[in-house]
């Protein structure tokens, strides 16, 4: 006779999973029977009505240099990487720093594109819950590709998409500078689009193509910056400018008007050999 009593116990992936029940076994995926180790898009149920803001964010590549570290694999969420995985964590530290009305959800960049179908699918998923919340996504490296081909899949309302560097790499991987700057397209669903370049790097073109001029618009060069630290040096310049997209602020003239005399752009990078999309 099986032993029932385990059917009792908590999942033993619980803590690496603390939006979802540990009771579920499919999450909101019944369909393709994968367990919690296939973890991707956020389902509804994990979104309040009072997360009035919901924030995407895209990292660099996982594992940096040594390649996507995503590969086929369906885990893209950062927070479910291992810790060898987790090496691009500047925008990371949003997380947990933004109040209770906003929900942060934080993806690692992948060189196929699969992280940019599983934000489209949490962009859903929150709009069912909260269909007049305001969304802001910001993305860097390769995870700023995810955030523009997310961006301009989705057919619903964004209010801000920010992007630092965005960098194409194909699917069959390479580094960084096998690639090339990453742009797309971007509807009117898009309110506003920030696109900023590092200051000391080849990544300088990419981001966000405004349709038409009803469409908030800003390139930005962020000096002294380089491909490497200008998302940790972003990092506490974006806890105001999403509280205050999320208020109903102009981004761009809020961006603008901004006191920089405290940028330091000489901020402390994540180890040279494994940031972002190449270690660049």
């Amino acid at each position: 006779m099986p032993d029932i009593g385990r059917f009792f116990n908590v999942d033993p992936l619980a803590e690496d999973y603390s939006y979802q029940s540990p009771y579920n076994f499919s999450e909101n995926k019944v369909t393709s029977h994968r367990e919690l180790e296939g973890l991707e898009a956020v389902h509804a149920d994990n979104f309040k009505n009072s997360h009035t803001t919901l924030v995407l964010i895209g990292l660099g590549r996982a594992n940096g240099a040594a390649g996507d570290g995503v590969k086929n694999g369906s885990n893209t969420l950062y927070s479910n990487l291992s810790s060898n995985l987790q090496t691009d964590g500047g925008l990371a530290t949003l997380r947990g720093n933004l109040g209770s009305s906003t929900a942060v959800v934080t993806y690692a960049g992948t060189d196929s594109g699969l992280a940019a179908e599983h934000m489209v699918e949490t962009i859903d998923n929150y709009r069912s819950v909260n269909p007049d919340g305001s969304i802001i996504m910001i993305g860097h490296s390769l995870g700023g590709k995810d955030i523009l081909n997310a961006a301009a899949s989705t057919k619903q309302d964004i209010n801000l998409v920010l992007t630092m560097e965005p960098v194409s790499v194909s699917a069959q991987g390479g580094r960084a500078y096998e690639g090339s700057p990453y742009k797309a397209n971007l509807g009117e669903n898009v309110k506003n689009i920030i696109n900023l370049n590092a200051d000391k790097n080849m990544f300088t073109g990419g981001g966000g193509i405004k349709k038409n001029n009803t469409q908030g618009f800003l390139n930005k060069t962020m000096k002294g910056t380089s491909h490497s630290s200008i998302d940790n040096a972003m990092t506490p310049y974006l806890k105001p400018l999403i509280k205050r997209t999320s208020q109903g602020v102009d981004p761009i003239k809020w961006f603008n008007n901004a006191n920089w005399s405290n940028f330091n752009q000489s901020i402390p990078k994540d180890k040279e050999n494994e940031k972002g999309t190449s270690g660049s």
